[in-house]
């Protein structure tokens, strides 16, 4: 069963119960990530969730970490291109005390200078370690050629100089802008009391939200683009990513229920074309895939192969070949049942996990103003027919993408600079 809870100060709740549940996952989530960061802002909101953890008025960073391990319980966060969370997973009868730490952590971090500039090297350190790794460069490279020179194009972890010359002024600042009740979402999921949950949250939260708070803007809308990008690293693989804007954003439940099924027969999974036309006949990549990624306002469906670098002319021309070969023939009703098949087990698996109904319905609400349950959610699906799945592939993938390549330098990457399906 799915609760909702707004309080005076903005500040929404949402909680789901879960048959059977032992624990209890309790979480915050904020409506911010790069999607709110200027340019001289980009890595603000994944460096304010680090320094979330560095200390309170009363407890050092040793002292969080050692409570939530006390109680066998688990703490942790995380920050996307839109939105940040803190959640705890604890035993249903220790709710309350993980409850008490996040809001601690979320009202009385203290950001200490001596804590801020050590944080510093560890963000910088993770910079280092996602750079090490094409396939994650390939990732935020391919997103911000398809949202070119927009804030939702923006990496998470930041620029090294925005992180290198922010202080504790310039960050207090924007976590004071971005951390308000209205842009707030507590979540929990598991095994709970609503009548204690609501109590715990009136207590811990709403209370200390004491001041006037103005409403956030509305995130952009995004513009589509079709560049091609190209970072040059010393690397054995060449790694290709394709995109394309859906022109549709979370909120229009039916349109991507046939873009996730569109997707999910092109490159989700061992069964689909590109895996099976790149990779089990042809031998060329261990790694290819496609998938759908949904913000508020936008969404766009990524292609990625990794492949040796004098094959990418090859691997370049196949997936055109394929992605034409989806486009002009469709696909079987064989095909469509197996990846709706693949929907509803995925679902049913996030059903039973009290992170991630906890994780999604913080998201629904603070994106789409309402959560929606499983049979809502798998409603749009049942609905999609082989036709429907046709006609979203032909106004996708007809004409030019955007694209990157990450690898050696050298003229392989030339072939991606106009690629398009016609």
């Amino acid at each position: 069963m799915i609760y909702n809870k707004t309080f005076p100060s903005g500040l929404r709740l949402v909680g789901e119960t879960i048959e059977n549940a032992y624990g209890v996952s309790f979480g915050v989530m904020v409506d911010v990530g790069s999607v709110r960061e200027e340019t001289c802002e980009n890595g603000y909101s994944h460096f304010i969730e680090h320094m979330q953890f560095k200390g309170t008025e009363k407890r050092s960073s040793r002292d969080i970490s050692e409570e939530m391990e006390d109680i066998g319980a688990d703490l942790n966060a995380y920050t996307s291109k839109d939105c940040t969370c803190y959640y705890t997973r604890t035993a249903a009868d220790d709710l309350d005390k993980g409850v008490e730490m996040l809001s601690d952590m979320y009202f009385n971090a203290t950001f200490p200078d001596d804590e801020l500039q050590r944080e510093k090297k560890v963000v910088l350190e993770e910079i280092s370690m996602n750079n090490d790794s094409p396939e994650d460069v390939s990732q935020d490279v391919i997103a911000e050629a398809v949202y070119k020179d927009q804030k939702i194009g923006q990496t998470i972890l930041g620029l090294v100089e925005n992180i290198n010359n922010c202080d504790r002024h310039s960050i207090l600042n924007f976590k004071k802008k971005h951390y308000t009740p209205y842009t707030t979402v507590v979540s929990v999921a598991g095994k709970f009391d609503w009548q204690q949950v609501c109590q715990l949250v009136e207590q811990y939260f709403e209370s200390n939200f004491n001041e006037e708070y103005c409403k956030a803007d509305d995130e952009e809308y995004s513009k589509y683009s079709t560049c091609s990008l190209v970072v040059n690293k010393p690397v054995d693989q060449a790694h290709i990513s394709l995109a394309v804007g859906t022109g549709c954003g979370l909120g229009d439940i039916d349109q991507c229920a046939k873009l996730y099924l569109a997707s999910a027969v092109l490159g989700g999974g061992l069964s689909s074309r590109l895996f099976q036309k790149i990779r089990e006949e042809r031998g060329l990549a261990y790694s290819v895939y496609s998938f759908l990624s949904e913000y508020k306002n936008s969404g766009y469906i990524e292609i990625y192969c990794g492949t040796n670098p004098d094959s990418v002319p090859e691997c370049v021309d196949l997936l055109r070949d394929t992605i034409a070969d989806f486009v002009d023939n469709g696909i079987t009703d064989k095909e469509l049942k197996r990846a709706k098949a693949h929907v509803v087990t995925t679902l049913g698996f996030a059903s039973e996990s009290s992170i991630s109904r906890m994780r999604s319905n913080a998201r629904q609400l603070i994106k789409l103003g309402r959560v929606l349950t499983i049979d809502e959610t798998l409603a749009p699906y049942t609905k999609v027919t082989v036709d429907d799945v046709q006609e979203v592939s032909q106004k996708l993938f007809t004409g030019k993408m955007a694209s990157s390549y990450v690898g050696k330098k050298g003229k392989q990457s030339d072939c991606l600079k106009e690629f398009s399906v016609k």
